[in-house]
């Protein structure tokens, strides 16, 4: 039997108004985590710069908005919602790979590591 689908309404934040269509309803995750589109990036020189679009080998921290499900639709749409919560700082991981360059992958919040490093130690 197919999925359910259902458009998903966020209110709130910088995504106020904005609207995911078909979603599989079994599937919709507690929250939705979106990054920002300006980052803080190393310089070779030492310095930090801001820098915006996709992350580079560089990057260093990123903010994203959090908005989590309601349990509720829109009354005159039949939309879910979720409602903007927070905006978020996000660090980079500081496990050095095999390559001695830094992992690329986001902390869990509050550790110093990503979720694949932090199943190591």
């Amino acid at each position: 039997m197919p999925d359910t689908l259902i458009n998903i309404e966020f209110i709130g934040g910088e995504f106020n108004g904005e609207v995911l269509k078909k979603r599989p309803v079994n599937q919709l995750p507690p929250r939705y985590y979106f990054r920002n589109d300006v980052y803080f990036a190393h310089e070779k020189s030492g310095g930090m710069s801001i820098r915006k679009g996709k992350l580079n080998k560089y990057w260093h921290s990123y903010s994203a908005d959090i908005y989590a499900r309601k349990h509720e639709k829109n009354k005159s749409t039949g939309n879910e919602i979720y409602e903007f919560v927070e905006n978020v700082m996000v660090d980079r991981c500081s496990v050095l790979t095999n390559n001695k360059t830094l992992c690329m992958e986001p902390v869990i919040e509050g550790e110093l590591q990503c979720p694949t490093h932090d199943k190591e130690t």
